[in-house]
């Protein structure tokens, strides 16, 4: 009886609205948990970048970080660069992942690159060009402006 005299196009309207709401309400949910997922993921991988840094503080240590072949030789030469290279490919991936930076990784952003700077100069060529002037230009050179 009550659909007799509902118009067609309320009949039509009322369940496609409340589709299209579920939808968008989806959309938005799976994005937070993509986000949160993201975030949980490069704070893990910060952390353990860390650990290595507690278990070899002079990987990061400024003053032989910024004259690393002068400072390390050997294995331990081969094993700052590869905390180096890790620690700026983590940083590589959180600037490929985000539009604008949140302000918690761009200051870890800057603390690396500042760090890392004389290896990221010396192997440049590892990372794609746009990630080169960014760390570059906001973040290394941003001190001397």
């Amino acid at each position: 009886m009550l659909l007799e005299n509902t118009p067609d196009i309320v009949v039509i309207l009322v369940p496609l609205i409340i589709s299209i709401t579920a939808i968008v309400i989806s959309i938005y949910t799976a994005k937070k948990s993509e986000d949160v997922r993201l975030y949980s993921s490069l704070d893990n991988t910060y952390t353990q970048l860390m650990k290595v840094g507690v278990d070899h503080p002079d990987f990061r240590d400024p003053h032989k970080t910024n004259n690393y072949k002068k400072s390390f030789d050997g294995s331990r030469l081969y094993g700052y660069e590869s905390y180096a290279f890790m620690s700026i490919n983590m940083v590589a991936t959180v600037y490929d992942r985000y539009k604008k930076i949140p302000r918690t990784w761009y200051n870890i952003i800057k603390i690396e690159g500042d760090l890392h700077k004389s290896w990221f100069y010396d192997n440049s060529q590892k990372f794609r060009d746009e990630f080169v002037d960014f760390i570059d230009q906001k973040i290394i050179n941003s001190k001397k402006n």
